[in-house]
């Protein structure tokens, strides 16, 4: 274990990500600096929100999380706002309700594969439970505008840190999407040339276990880099290009697929 920890210093420890992280402490700073000056309620939000978008520290994806975490929290403000107007003296339909948002919102995020939009539902359950939490434990004392406050302090304090995350990652050495993009395709074109050489120079075309987990490698790697194309209309990436490769990736095995098929039916 020692070792293994020994090999990934280099992967840990580099330049690039010591970028990263000189960035995010700019981010956090900036964002408590900010949220302490206007005397907001929690400055704790701010930072969460500027360091929860660090995870994928590429422009465009940053701007796209910032965008889906501040309407993920007023879609939750909402909700939470109309589940204590109308259940607030009833707490048992109140956590009920929530409990449906809840199921409603996972139902959505199970069939999504794009994870800054199952972060933003994680978001807006995250601050309806903020709100209808706060608001039931002390009912005597809540009043709309006691609900109003709480949700518009975690949006305000959000949309600070967010901005904030925003502005240091596109003007502080930023860090682009279109790099990413074409690492996933030169992994998806490397991945399908190994798959067909291997089809061709291959005796056994049985084992459709093997053949059929290497399919959905590159396959995976199509689906990511599809998901990782919705950050680059922020940068002004053309998407065509990117479309149009994993099109033809796509019939290229189709071919390879039935090609095998039909040798392994003649074998």
């Amino acid at each position: 274990m020692i070792k293994e920890l020994i090999d990934d210093i280099p992967t840990i420890f580099n330049t690039q990500n010591a970028i990263h992280t000189f960035k995010a402490c700019i981010a956090i700073t900036l964002a408590l600096g900010i949220s302490m000056s206007l005397d907001l309620d929690k400055p704790m939000w701010a930072m969460i929100a500027a360091l929860f978008l660090q995870t994928r520290p590429e422009t465009g994806f940053i701007i796209e999380k910032a965008l889906v975490l501040i309407c993920g929290s007023i879609i939750g403000v909402g909700v939470g706002f109309l589940i204590v107007n109308f259940f607030l003296p009833y707490p048992v339909l109140a956590l009920l309700a929530l409990c449906l948002f809840i199921a409603v919102t996972m139902f959505f995020s199970a069939n999504m594969s794009h994870p800054n939009f199952m972060y933003a539902l994680a978001i807006a359950n995250t601050t309806c439970n903020i709100v209808v939490f706060y608001a039931i434990a002390d009912p005597t004392s809540t009043t709309s505008e006691s609900v109003f406050h709480t949700g518009y302090s975690r949006v305000t304090e959000m949309a600070i840190g967010s901005l904030c995350s925003c502005f240091v990652n596109y003007y502080i050495l930023p860090f682009k999407v279109e790099k990413t993009l074409k690492n996933h395709a030169t992994q998806g074109f490397d991945l399908t040339i190994a798959y067909i050489k291997e089809m061709f120079s291959t005796q056994d075309f049985s084992n459709n276990k093997k053949y059929n987990l290497k399919v959905e490698n590159i396959l995976n790697n199509l689906v990511t880099l599809d998901n990782d194309l919705s950050a680059a209309k922020y940068e002004n990436i053309a998407k065509t290009n990117y479309a149009a490769f994993s099109n033809k990736v796509v019939e290229l095995i189709q071919s390879v697929h039935f090609l095998r098929k039909n040798l392994a039916k003649k074998r």
